[in-house]
């Protein structure tokens, strides 16, 4: 069984500051101490190794929070809860508003109503005073409260995809990828299979026949 725990407040920004987590780490140092094991940096990771008694474990420490882009528009905890719905949508998601409390044990989990998602705009994923430059995972625009819903892989992915199509499809027509029809990177997802809400093309579309 792997067991994990939680470094509150650290900055990871080189490997210095993720060695140190690794070695503060009480577990880990407790670990060491019961077993007669020394703590060592294996390439990217922390190890712990002795002899026969002891054990080895790479420990990775495992970033929650980055930094995000300041973009055209920030996803709030607000447009997840009531599952808000975009008209420039390029994803959506599902997971509860999930935070790890930041001074000590606990979390904060508020679930989305049942059966909805939440849209996930291409403002989002647009910075501000960067062009050429699409960005997705868990660096797109939101704050606290909506990334620890966004974090999570399946909605990395599709913001991923997003990103991916209009960068292509800018790269295509060699324009800027804020110059990108949003229609246009609807159509490409769902032609791909992309999740969206069924409705969206097709209101914009009898929006446009009148």
């Amino acid at each position: 069984m792997s067991e994990e725990t939680t470094i509150q407040r650290l900055s990871t920004e080189g490997a210095d500051m993720l060695t140190l987590a690794g070695v503060n780490d009480e577990n880990l140092v407790e670990l060491a101490r019961q077993t007669g094991a020394k703590i060592a940096l294996r390439g990217e990771t922390l190890a712990i190794s002795g002899n026969s008694d002891a054990v080895a474990r790479a420990v990775p420490i495992a970033q929650r929070m980055i930094d995000t882009a300041k973009q055209q528009m920030p996803l709030t905890a607000d447009d997840v809860l009531s599952a808000r719905k975009f008209d420039d949508a390029v994803a959506r998601g599902a997971y509860p508003v999930d935070i790890h409390n930041p001074t000590g044990t606990g979390t904060v989990l508020k679930r989305l109503p049942p059966g909805e998602a939440y849209d996930i705009p291409l403002r989002c994923l647009m910075p501000k005073s960067a062009d050429g430059l699409v960005v997705a995972g868990r660096c797109i625009s939101g704050t606290h409260e909506a990334h620890s819903s966004y974090r999570v892989m399946p909605i990395v992915m599709a913001t991923g995809q997003a990103a991916g199509v209009c960068g292509a499809l800018a790269a295509r027509r060699s324009v800027m990828p804020r110059e990108v029809a949003v229609e246009q990177i609807q159509r490409e997802l769902v032609r791909q299979g992309a999740s969206l809400r069924p409705d969206l093309l097709r209101a914009k579309e009898a929006a446009a026949a009148k």
